[in-house]
């Protein structure tokens, strides 16, 4: 296991519905994660990525870089860019 990695729960990531669509020029898709969830290094190989909070804060990292972001901010990740994230505080 990558040293960034950490299983999450089955039931984290609940989907939450939004009007676009993989055919729509942006795709959009929401999830509700508790706090204190990682989601594991991944990477989208055909799409980009905008990583924000609605709640709660972030920490981003890829490659050696780390960021915090609160829910005033976003990261922009490129396609094929190998991240992980945790949610730290409030639900993000």
């Amino acid at each position: 296991m990558h040293p960034l990695e950490k299983d999450t729960p089955p039931h984290a990531g609940k989907r939450r519905p939004l009007p676009a669509g993989p055919e729509t020029a942006v795709f959009c898709k929401a999830r509700d994660y508790s706090a204190d969830t990682v989601i594991p290094l991944h990477h989208h190989p055909d799409r980009h990525q905008l990583v924000y909070a609605e709640s709660g804060v972030l920490v981003v990292r890829a490659g050696m870089g780390r960021w915090v972001v609160p829910s005033t901010r976003a990261i922009w990740m490129p396609a094929g860019t190998g991240h992980q994230v945790h949610c730290i505080g409030l639900q993000c």
